[in-house]
């Protein structure tokens, strides 16, 4: 497991109050014109027969699942704000029990789905437990997601004690991504594929690698040739 060089760290400042300020403000002055994008939509897909033009009928659906898109894309911006200042308590966290919990939920959710995921015991760090329980739902979903092309899809979680820190890492063996585009993956609204691809809002890692920061740790990511790894260290 490759290791960044730098150990960067970050905490709450005037910049991401203002961010939280504005990511609300945005929010609430959009959800409302959704709302009528989508429902107005929904209802014209009710009409009986023959009354909406076929090309109508076609991208009615289209218009109702972008304004769902953009519906979520300012959910998760919320939440990105939200943690860039949520409080932040230390105490140790059993992570392999929060791992198999999340598998389970990724379970009953798709049951249609095989994956093998195999998750190491004994995983302990220390942390804000419901922040990092966010960062490892959102890395196991990223997993997830990204296995479905494989055709024996694979999820590993494990973790080790090194130099003072804990290091956690979620491998998978599916879709992968560019190794010359890694440097965009943990930015907001990054995308490495399209969205006809894997549905996704480009703003689950950035909340993972703020999560990170908030706990003084660090992020990165790996290609695996197929699939990836995405680890992170927090300090002991």
């Amino acid at each position: 497991m490759t290791e960044p060089a730098d150990k960067k760290s970050s905490g709450p400042s005037a910049a991401d109050a203002e961010f939280e300020l504005f990511a609300h403000a945005l929010a609430h002055d959009l959800r409302a014109p959704l709302r009528a994008i989508g429902g107005f939509s929904e209802v014209l897909l009710e009409a009986p027969e023959g009354q909406l033009e076929p090309l109508a009928r076609e991208y009615l659906p289209r218009i109702v699942a972008a304004s769902t898109r953009m519906a979520q894309l300012l959910d998760d911006l919320l939440e990105l704000a939200r943690i860039a200042n949520a409080p932040c308590v230390a105490q140790e966290i059993d992570l392999s029990s929060c791992a198999r919990q999340l598998a389970e939920e990724l379970r009953c959710a798709a049951p249609e789905r095989e994956v093998s995921v195999q998750i190491a015991a004994e995983c302990k760090a220390k942390g804000d437990p419901l922040l990092l329980r966010a960062a490892l739902q959102r890395l196991f979903a990223n997993a997830w997601k990204f296995t479905k092309p494989a055709a024996a899809p694979r999820i590993e979680f494990g973790c080790l004690k090194q130099n003072g820190e804990t290091l956690v890492w979620i491998s998978d063996n599916g879709a992968g991504f560019d190794p010359q585009q890694a440097h965009r993956l943990f930015q907001p609204l990054q995308r490495l594929h399209r969205a006809d691809q894997f549905a996704g809002s480009g703003v689950g890692l950035a909340i993972v690698k703020r999560i990170v920061e908030r706990h003084g740790g660090r992020v990165w990511a790996e290609n695996l040739q197929p699939g990836a790894r995405f680890c992170f260290a927090l300090p002991d």
